[in-house]
């Protein structure tokens, strides 16, 4: 329980407002849910886009999509963050989910944080339940926070591990409770996530 405290404690300030960004239009809210993760301190391609000469360092630039995923870099030395996401996966129509569901891979070397993992569910997450990620075979258990619909895995060493599922394989199936007791499903394609999270990796300066 020690652990998972001081993993999820610098993220509670802005638990409320994710509800809220997850009802905002997709630049939007990428923008805006980047920003607060990173404040809180989560941790042959095509053509990457140029950024302009006044272009502000510290909002997402995108720099590269690929199949289903996208990388972006924000920020610089030591507060520079890369990270992927999928492209938009709808909320499920079974009326459980009430806004779509959220994925990063997230990386700061400028702050030692590397592989950080998070997920934002599409409903509320059942109080005290986890949310299991499923590689059709290998499986992992990420911790939630009351109060939040997001949820992260305990350790870096279980980051990395998801990491390297996501590049091994084609689909991920992510399991959770809603406040109900009913389970709710999304499942997120993995076309092109090894491709833009090297993109991602080498713009941050990672090899």
């Amino acid at each position: 329980m020690t652990a998972r405290r001081s993993r999820i404690a610098p993220r509670i300030g802005y638990v409320c407002a994710m509800k809220r960004l997850q009802k905002q239009p997709a630049a939007a809210l990428s923008t805006l849910l980047v920003t607060l993760v990173l404040a809180a301190g989560a941790w042959a391609l095509p053509t990457t886009q140029a950024a302009s000469p006044d272009e502000r360092t510290d909002q997402p630039r995108k720099l590269v999509e690929y199949g289903e995923w996208r990388a972006f870099v924000m920020g610089t030395g030591e507060e520079q963050a890369c990270y992927v996401t999928p492209r938009a996966v709808p909320a499920q129509a079974d009326g459980h989910a009430k806004n779509r569901p959220l994925l990063y891979v997230t990386y700061r070397p400028g702050k030692n944080t590397l592989n950080v993992v998070s997920y934002f569910a599409g409903y509320d997450i059942r109080p005290g339940s986890d949310v299991e990620f499923d590689f059709g075979g290998a499986k992992f258990r990420l911790f939630t926070q009351e109060g939040s619909n997001g949820a992260w895995s305990p350790s870096a060493e279980l980051d990395a591990r998801i990491v390297d599922a996501m590049k091994a394989r084609m689909s991920l199936t992510v399991r959770g409770t809603d406040r109900d007791g009913k389970e709710v499903t999304d499942t997120f394609s993995l076309q092109g996530f090894t491709a833009v999270l090297y993109r991602a990796t080498h713009e941050c300066g990672i090899r």
